[in-house]
């Protein structure tokens, strides 16, 4: 029976969308984990933009990995592209720990989205730096705010004007 295991290849700083697209047109079946995060436009505006879990890795099959087209592609690091221990052997996840990664990120497992419990601070305005709580699970246009400095009080403001500080794990 053969392994289905997924080796990890190292890519250059910031060239993985490059590598994944370039490692497709060759052929191959590169997977890159993603998550989705709120950044901030020059504008000042936040939206939520697609970001590698792993920065600088890709993940591709193991079978594929020692394909000569992977030194070839554009993004990947030329002087070691396979992550690998230092007697040479690959670094392995078996594939059915990629297909929970696969499935933990089609359901948003690993977005930055605003839930009851989370800790935000105020990004910008008088209360620039103060810390609150959601009180209520965020909405595209309000946040509903529980603000200890204030005594409790409850605030709505709009999304662009707090930053996630701390994510609520046990809700």
């Amino acid at each position: 029976m053969a392994r289905s295991d997924y080796a990890a290849l190292l890519t250059e700083p910031a060239f993985e969308y490059i590598a994944c697209s370039e490692l497709q047109r060759f052929g191959l079946d590169p997977y890159l984990p993603q998550i989705r995060r709120r950044h901030r436009t020059p504008a000042g505006k936040f939206l939520l933009r697609r970001f590698p879990l792993f920065p600088r890795y890709l993940l591709l099959p193991i079978n594929s990995a020692h394909d000569p087209v992977v030194r070839m592609t554009r993004g990947i690091c030329r002087h070691r592209p396979l992550l690998a221990d230092e007697d040479g052997r690959p670094w392995r996840a078996p594939q059915k720990v990629i297909e929970a990664v696969r499935v933990a990120e089609q359901v948003g497992f690993f977005d930055e989205i605003l839930h009851k419990g989370d800790q935000v601070t105020f990004a910008c305005g008088v209360l620039a730096n103060v810390r609150a709580v959601m009180a209520a699970d965020a909405t595209p246009e309000t946040l509903n705010l529980l603000v200890p400095l204030l005594g409790g009080a409850r605030v709505k403001v709009s999304p662009e004007r707090v930053s996630l500080t701390k994510r609520n794990n046990g809700l």
